[in-house]
């Protein structure tokens, strides 16, 4: 699903990514570790059409991200990514961001992208929240929006940066609920993220980002069902 061949990219005179080659499938959760710094958010932008990249190739579903210079274009609805610092439109409700972009690039009507909307927010506990603004939002509700305002999309393709880092520990469960039903869905998930029981919690397989190139981390990730603590059903009732 997500097939990055040799992708270097230079920011401020260093290499972030020296010759990465990632490949993820169809519902498998890969997790992203590493420093700060090193070029996780920049690896995931690049994937999204929205970072260029030096050399190299980037594919996604078997539609060419890089180099065809289409960039984010090219993706059309395909990819989700939550960011980091949420980027929710300040002068819209909660139900009007997560609304637009089904309407406008699905064509789903308003009746249709507002079922979907109220239902993403029922499960993620923040359906009472609709119709306020995002400057009535806490950060780990402006958090659980914006990955509504993803999941909306149905992506093939979902990019994770921090997504539990505004969270505490019931909403980070439901988080992991939801990365499962991802997984369930044939969804590629790709996940940035420094916390570690959340990340031995939902990954299939985890890489670090180290001096701009990739290492799997074999041992890390054959931890990962022991400490599993409940499947996702159970999570998602909990909490």
């Amino acid at each position: 699903m997500i097939d990055c061949s040799c992708v270097f990219k230079r920011l401020a005179g260093r290499d972030v990514l020296a010759g990465v080659d990632l490949h993820v499938m169809r519902g498998e959760a890969l997790v992203l570790c590493g420093p700060s710094g090193t070029g996780k958010t920049t690896l995931l932008r690049a994937i999204n059409g929205l970072e260029p990249i030096d050399r190299g190739s980037i594919t996604v579903g078997g539609h060419s991200v890089w180099p065809s210079r289409l960039g984010a274009r090219a993706l059309r609805g395909r990819v989700g990514m939550l960011f980091q610092h949420f980027n929710l439109f300040e002068h819209l409700s909660v139900l009007d961001n997560i609304c637009l972009a089904p309407r406008q690039v699905l064509g789903l009507t308003r009746g249709e992208a507002e079922k979907r909307a109220c239902s993403l927010l029922a499960d993620l506990g923040v359906a009472d929240k609709a119709n306020h603004h995002p400057l009535q939002l806490s950060g780990g509700e402006k958090q659980r929006v914006a990955l509504a305002r993803c999941l909306a999309m149905e992506p093939g393709v979902m990019l994770l940066d921090e997504p539990t880092s505004a969270l505490d520990p019931a909403r980070t469960h439901q988080v992991a609920a939801l990365v499962e039903r991802l997984k369930k869905g044939n969804v590629a998930t790709v996940i940035v993220t420094h916390d570690r029981s959340f990340a031995y919690s939902v990954a299939d397989r985890m890489v670090s980002l180290e001096s701009g190139r990739l290492v799997d981390l074999e041992q890390e990730t054959s931890c990962c069902a022991s400490r599993t603590t409940a499947p996702a059903t159970a999570l998602l009732q909990a909490a």
